[in-house]
């Protein structure tokens, strides 16, 4: 809701705590979709390294599901936009 409202460092924070979580076996969509929103966040901030680093993030865990992630598609996007490694 931060991010959508424009408050880019309060999703930051946010997201940071969800994405860092333990709860990958409880909530594993949960916590990748924050990995995806928060690389959208810190891009919003102009923190390209830690937005592709968050991408790739999603890209190891979902980046080979069968059938295809749409997560992992634009998050694949995303890094190809930025130019990541």
């Amino acid at each position: 809701m931060h991010l959508l409202a424009g408050d880019v460092d309060g999703a930051i924070a946010s997201l940071e705590r969800a994405a860092a979580s333990c709860l990958a076996l409880e909530l594993p969509f949960e916590q990748t979709r924050a990995q995806l929103t928060l690389g959208k966040a810190l891009e919003a901030k102009g923190e390209t390294a830690r937005a592709c680093a968050a991408y790739r993030a999603v890209l190891a865990r979902w980046g080979r599901a069968t059938p295809r992630s749409i997560t992992a598609e634009e998050a694949r996007r995303r890094s190809r936009a930025l130019l990541c490694d």
